[in-house]
């Protein structure tokens, strides 16, 4: 096995909601971060805030928090 063999892991999927995603080569780390995210739970009442880089999400982020905590 090459040091490259070692190191990286091929990606294919045949799960129906990969489909559309392209082949391609991840390192054996980022293959178990991908794996987390396929089965992470998620819950009715989880809110998400995306956000870009200073544009006040930790702002939003406590106003959240209060208006989820009355």
């Amino acid at each position: 096995m090459s040091q490259i063999e070692e190191k990286f892991i091929p990606f294919k999927s045949n799960d129906e909601k990969w489909k559309n995603f392209p082949a391609c080569i991840l390192t054996k780390e980022m293959g178990e971060s991908l794996e987390k995210v396929k089965n992470f739970q998620v819950f009715e009442d989880d809110v998400y805030l995306f956000g870009f880089p200073r544009s006040g999400t930790t702002l939003m982020q406590e106003m959240i928090w209060l208006i989820v905590n009355d």
